[in-house]
C-alpha cells in the first residue's frame, strides 16, 4: 500500500467523526547566526536588527522581512511557474480515483526560496520549501506534512524541458497523537514539465529500496 492509498484508508475511517474540512496554519520565526572563519567573523542578523558586536543596527525594529538587501539568486526565476494557486488532480497508479490537492506557492525571504502551502482535503495538510544552493550549486527541496512525513530532494535544473527533483523521504504509515509511528525510507522523484503558462504536470515516483515502484500523475492547473 504506497502512502496515499494508506493515507486515504485512515482518512475515510475518521471522517464522520472530522466532518468535510481542513485546517491548515503558517508560521515563521526569525534566527541570528554568527559564523566563526579563520582571521574574521560575519554575522547574519535577525530580523530585530541585532549585530555580530552585541549591538543595534540602525532602524531596529523594522517590521520581518527587511533583515538583508542580498537580492534573491537568479537561479530562482527559473521556479517561478509555481507560483500561484493550483488545483492539481492525481491520477493513482492502475487509473484508480482521482484526488484533489491544492497548492499555493509565494515568495519567501525576498525571493530566496518558495513556499508551498499544500492541501489534500480530509487527508492531509505539507509544506514544501524551495531554494537555490549556491555552494552545491542546485536546487533543494524540503517537505514535511501534518502525519510527520518529512523529505529532501534536489535538482540540477531544467534539462530538456524537464525539472527532474530526486531525495528521499521518510513515510508514516499510520499517523499517532501519541507523537510515535512506524514508517519506512523511500525514494523519490518528481519530474515535472509545462505545458503552458498556468498548467504544468508532475510525474512522481516513489521506490522502496529493493523493492517496487508506485508511480503517481499529477495534473496541475491555476
Amino acid at each position: 500500500m504506497n502512502m496515499r492509498e494508506s493515507r486515504r484508508n485512515a482518512a475515510q475511517q475518521g471522517r464522520a467523526a472530522r466532518g468535510p474540512r481542513a485546517r491548515w496554519a503558517l508560521a515563521a520565526t526569525g534566527a541570528a547566526l554568527v559564523v566563526l572563519v579563520p582571521g574574521a567573523v560575519a554575522a547574519v542578523a535577525d530580523t530585530g536588527g541585532g549585530r555580530a558586536d552585541g549591538g543595534r543596527a540602525d532602524g531596529a525594529g523594522r517590521p520581518p522581512g527587511h533583515g538583508t538587501k542580498l537580492p534573491a539568486p537568479p537561479q530562482m526565476r527559473a521556479l517561478d511557474f509555481m507560483l500561484g494557486s493550483y488545483k492539481c488532480m492525481d491520477t493513482p497508479p492502475g487509473g484508480g480515483e482521482q484526488i484533489e490537492n491544492y497548492i499555493t506557492t509565494k515568495r519567501d525571504i525576498g525571493g530566496h526560496y518558495l513556499d508551498s502551502a499544500m492541501v489534500t482535503p480530509d487527508l492531509v495538510v505539507g509544506r514544501r520549501v524551495f531554494g537555490w544552493n549556491p555552494v552545491d550549486r542546485r536546487f533543494m527541496s524540503e517537505y514535511h506534512d501534518d502525519w510527520g512525513v518529512q523529505g529532501n530532494s534536489y535538482s540540477e535544473g531544467w534539462k530538456n524541458g524537464h525539472l527532474i527533483f530526486t531525495g528521499t523521504v521518510k513515510l508514516v504509515k499510520k499517523p499517532s497523537p501519541t507523537g510515535n509511528a512506524e514508517g519506512v525510507e523511500v525514494n523519490v522523484k518528481d519530474d515535472m514539465v509545462i505545458l503552458s503558462r498556468n498548467h504544468y504536470t508532475n510525474t512522481q515516483t516513489t521506490s522502496v529500496p529493493g523493492g517496487i515502484s508506485v508511480q503517481h500523475f499529477y495534473d496541475c492547473r491555476k
